[in-house]
């Protein structure tokens, strides 16, 4: 039987650091106590959250997941726009789930 795990949710406030979250496409994701204090001072309104949800998209001209160019990271969030300039890096743990550990770069 799989393992049920909370939705994310849409705010940084509200996410417990460490907590596995399920995304809409059954994905799972987690996020370490730094990254939860940086996107909830950087990110108020959830946009990267947003982009995480969204999963993976092309480079140009769309917002989501994209790889990393940082070794060790396998993806990046991409937000357009006003919040955009900074980047979100996550890597894959062994049991597929997309952890983001506090890394942040500008574009």
């Amino acid at each position: 039987m799989p393992a049920h795990y909370p939705v994310l949710p849409s705010l940084w406030r509200n996410i417990q650091p460490e907590t596995v979250y399920q995304m809409r496409d059954a994905r799972k994701v987690s996020f370490s106590r730094k990254q939860v204090r940086l996107g909830s001072r950087q990110d108020a309104r959830g946009k990267h959250i947003q982009v995480i949800e969204t999963g993976d998209v092309l480079p140009a001209g769309h917002q989501g997941l994209v790889p990393s160019e940082l070794a060790g990271y396998d993806r990046k969030t991409k937000v357009l726009g006003q919040g955009g300039n900074r980047r979100y890096h996550g890597y894959f743990t062994e049991d597929g789930t997309l952890h983001f550990p506090g890394v942040v770069a500008g574009h």
